[in-house]
């Protein structure tokens, strides 16, 4: 794994009052949810974290990146003939959500997404899956080349629904990220921030089916959040209880999940909470393309260098600050690579500091020109070239080291065997003189 260096961008100078980021007293609420994260929508700056990067089962939250990857490889009004496969699936983990599809019934997409989001459906989740890769080892396949081109590490899918495996897991700034790419899939966001649809009769089905949101704060309940906008929730015995949530309030865009929550209602209270405290204390601040930093680094192995790169940010950054916090007292601190190779994808980190606290930290957008060859260095034309190269190079400096150390070992065993025999001619001199 490479080495990272932290860099660090000199303050603006903006007139302003300064004030502090954050009293130390003032802390997060205390949460039911084991893990949590609370992230802008339009940077993915993280506001508040708890275990963001722990594992957990995602449950039914795994139908966000199902309707996203539905919504890109197909159309809403192509027509699903409903498999064997996509309804006996299901039935492996017993009576779960679904909507009833039979084999042989013919639905839209748009009916299976809304059937996966607003229902929850399992077997609707299945149909998505259908449809856009023919079966459901394909379609997973598939979730894990998004995720990995997100450039998730700690996630990984084995079905389009979220019912358990071992085998499918994320974390909560996976589940984040994967959210926040998904609001940019054109017509996303029509199903995430839906609470109910009918499904027309079908083929099989003489009856319209008319299916409601489970998520309680997108409607009139105990726990309706008056700035939530969309989201989706999750649960089986082994995630327990899962939510993400979309919100909106005075031009600030935050989602917030929740993973491993034990109380059925407490996923509602916490999403809230956090809501609500970075509501109260953030508010965005633009810094200017100009004032970012831009970095040279080099091009090559570990062994050379070809030439430089020139990574600079893709334009100004909106960043969410503790209100009231002076323009002149935030740095932004990157952690770049310290040495690229030519079309490599680097993933560098931005961490926001305001009057010498760390209050979030988001994914830098950047430009990359190329001031070196658009070739690798020739070592590295071949996978692993470089790597070899390198041993090769150390294996020949110790094995070097090893014939001069055995010929120097000899010749000192050799002169002490001289050294023995002569003393041992000298004394048998002396007995005989």
């Amino acid at each position: 794994m490479r080495k990272l260096l932290a860099l660090l961008l000199a303050a603006m100078t903006i007139a302003g009052t300064a004030a502090p980021a954050m009293a130390a007293e003032d802390a997060p609420p205390a949460t039911v949810s084991k893990a949590y994260v609370v992230m802008d929508a339009k940077t993915g700056q993280v506001l508040l974290q708890k275990n963001m990067y722990e594992k957990k089962y995602p449950a039914s939250i795994t139908k966000i990146l199902t309707t996203a990857l539905g919504l890109l490889y197909a159309d809403p009004d192509d027509k699903i003939t409903v498999s064997q496969e996509t309804v006996s699936d299901i039935w492996k983990w017993g009576e779960t959500t679904h909507l009833s599809l039979e084999p042989g019934e013919v639905i839209t997409l748009r009916d299976a997404l809304y059937g996966a989001m607003v229902e929850s459906a399992n077997d609707c989740a299945n149909a998505i899956a259908q449809a856009v890769s023919g079966n459901l080892s394909d379609f997973a396949g598939l979730m894990n080349e998004q995720a990995a081109a997100l450039g998730l590490t700690e996630t990984h899918f084995t079905n389009a629904h979220g019912l358990p495996d071992p085998e499918h897991y994320t974390t909560a700034y996976d589940m984040a990220r994967i959210t926040r790419w998904a609001m940019t899939v054109p017509g996303f966001e029509e199903y995430f921030c839906a609470t109910e649809y009918s499904i027309p009769r079908t083929n099989k089905k003489n009856v319209q089916r008319n299916i409601g949101t489970h998520h309680h704060m997108l409607v009139e309940s105990a726990y309706h959040y008056p700035y939530a906008k969309g989201g989706k929730l999750g649960w089986t015995t082994e995630a327990q209880h899962t939510a993400v949530t979309w919100a909106e309030k005075d031009g600030l865009s935050l989602l917030c999940v929740v993973l491993d929550c034990s109380d059925k209602w407490g996923k509602y209270k916490d999403t809230a909470a956090l809501f609500d405290y970075c509501f109260e204390r953030y508010s965005m601040v633009s810094v200017k393309t100009d004032d970012i930093a831009a970095y040279d680094i080099p091009v090559g192995s570990l062994t050379k260098t070809v030439g430089m790169v020139h990574i600079a940010a893709g334009g100004d950054i909106d960043v969410l600050v503790p209100k009231g916090t002076a323009v002149e007292s935030i740095a932004l601190k990157y952690q770049i690579p310290g040495r690229y190779r030519v079309n490599e994808r680097i993933d560098p980190q931005v961490e926001l500091w305001c009057g010498g606290e760390l209050v979030g930290s988001f994914p830098m957008t950047y430009t990359v020109e190329t001031y070196a060859p658009a070739e690798p260095p020739a070592e590295d034309t071949a996978a692993g070239g470089s790597v070899i190269g390198t041993v090769l190079k150390w294996a020949g400096i110790v094995l070097g080291a090893l014939v001069v150390l055995l010929f120097t070992l000899r010749a000192y065993f050799m002169a002490k065997r001289r050294r023995a025999r002569q003393r041992r001619r000298q004394a048998q001199r002396h007995r005989t003189g």
